[in-house]
């Protein structure tokens, strides 16, 4: 395959959004890790009840870790090092025309959210036993040979993280490695990574403009290791957080989701994909503790027959959540020539 005989990425251009002007850099890649052949056969073949039914978190994450790992072992990779460099000097636009994805009924809805959902995560040593770990997030098929579409911080892991490799996994169980990272954006939080295989994939389509307020959205993702979540909502607004010195342009909606949903699409009544789980936006509100000079009548004494005076201060609660995605405006912005 093409990505497999590729060794070394060199001279790439990085397009400066904010300038318009094109910089090369003379930056490489090494060539990807070989190790020793999986002796187990039929390691990677699909398992269709997997995700159709009853959810199994336990078995997808074992599937995920296991076949990831088996696939490291099969083929030469990139490691968690390599991803960052290729993340670093990869351009900030991958202009490309995707073909026409026909429309579903609602009965084929959620199918066609499932099978272009995909797991994407690192597996790390944690130093304490000989496993090997999952850190999960999500991510979105748009074509049929293998594009991704993922955020840009779930690739770009932190350098004291001992990441052995990055592995992609589908909703019928079989893992893929990255083949390259074709574009990635950090300001807009997006990336877009092409799979090394030849397997041919159900993609979503791109919406053609931003959701208005109030218009329907779905999520699926999967937030702490619970896999295919799916919350719905509505579109709150289109916003720039310029008080907080983001000038990037957010979707935000009220369908929830949290720590292990970024990456994952958010998609309208049409299933078609309108955006991707980035980040929260706690609010928080400050409020005086209550005078220690009033107890409570009520107060019972402790273990030791003490009654405790409550503390003073002030004290920190959360009082709202904005929940903020990738617009499929930036998408298409990196999409477009």
């Amino acid at each position: 395959m093409f990505f497999r005989k590729q060794v070394a990425i060199a001279s790439l251009v990085v397009m400066s959004l904010s300038t318009g002007a094109a910089t090369a850099q003379d930056t490489s890649v090494e060539e990807p890790k070989s190790k020793p052949k999986a002796t187990e056969s039929g390691s990677n073949t699909p398992i269709p009840e997997l995700t159709n039914g009853v959810i199994d978190n336990r078995r997808i994450y074992n599937t995920f870790v296991n076949r990831g790992r088996r696939e490291a072992q099969n083929d030469p990779f990139y490691d968690g090092k390599d991803i960052r460099t290729q993340v670093e000097i990869a351009p900030n636009r991958f202009p490309m025309s995707l073909p026409t994805v026909p429309a579903v009924g609602s009965e084929e809805f959620h199918d066609r959210l499932r099978k272009a959902s995909v797991m994407i995560g690192s597996l790390y040593d944690c130093g304490r036993c000989k496993n090997l770990h999952g850190n999960i997030s999500g991510g979105v098929i748009i074509s049929q040979d293998g594009l991704v579409l993922t955020n840009h911080h779930v690739l770009k892991r932190k350098e004291d993280e001992k990441v052995q490799g990055m592995v992609v996994m589908n909703h019928l169980g079989q893992c893929f490695l990255i083949g390259k990272v074709l574009a990635a954006w950090e300001s807009a939080d997006i990336a877009l990574i092409q799979l090394q295989t030849d397997e041919k994939f159900e993609p979503v389509p791109l919406a053609t403009s931003n959701p208005k307020p109030l218009s329907n959205v779905v999520v699926m993702s999967h937030p702490h290791n619970e896999f295919f979540v799916v919350t719905t909502g509505l579109v709150s607004r289109l916003a720039k957080p310029t008080m907080e010195g983001d000038s990037s342009t957010w979707l935000e909606i009220t369908a929830e989701f949290s720590g292990g949903s970024s990456g994952s699409g958010v998609f309208n009544s049409h299933g078609e994909l309108v955006g991707l789980v980035s980040r929260i936006h706690p609010m928080f509100r400050e409020q005086e503790r209550s005078d220690r000079s009033q107890k409570p009548d009520n107060q019972k004494p402790d273990k030791e027959g003490q009654v405790r005076e409550p503390p003073s201060g002030r004290l920190t609660y959360p009082e709202q959540i904005l929940r903020r995605c990738v617009p499929i405006d930036s998408i298409q912005k990196m999409l477009t020539p």
